[in-house]
C-alpha cells in the first residue's frame, strides 16, 4: 500500500491556522492567511514562536534540526515552507 501524499501548502497552511487561532485564543482561524506576518499581523512573541512549532513538529510528525534558523520566519507561509522542506526530506528517506 503506498503512503500517503504529503499535504499540499494550502492544506500546511489551514493546519497552521488552526493552530495559530488555538494558540492565540482567537474565535476563528479565517483570518490567518500564507501571507500573515506572525509579528505584525498575529502578535506572536518568540515563546509563541516556539509554541508554534512545537505543535507544528506534533501536527505534521516533523521534527526541525537544533541549527534551523528560525530568525528567517515571518509570515505563516514561511512556517509553511519549512514544514513542507521536512516533509520532503522525511519523504525521500
Amino acid at each position: 500500500m503506498p503512503s500517503p501524499s504529503p499535504p499540499q501548502r494550502a492544506e500546511i497552511v489551514r493546519r497552521l491556522a488552526i493552530s495559530l487561532a488555538e494558540l492565540l485564543r482567537l474565535e476563528s482561524p479565517d483570518s490567518i492567511h500564507a501571507e500573515s506576518d506572525l509579528r505584525k499581523d498575529l502578535g506572536v512573541d518568540s515563546l509563541g514562536l516556539v509554541d508554534l512549532v512545537t505543535v507544528a513538529e506534533e501536527d505534521f510528525s516533523v521534527r526541525f534540526s537544533s541549527s534551523t534558523d528560525f530568525s528567517v520566519i515571518h509570515t505563516v507561509g514561511d512556517v509553511a515552507g519549512l514544514i513542507e522542506e521536512q516533509l520532503a526530506r522525511t519523504s525521500a528517506v
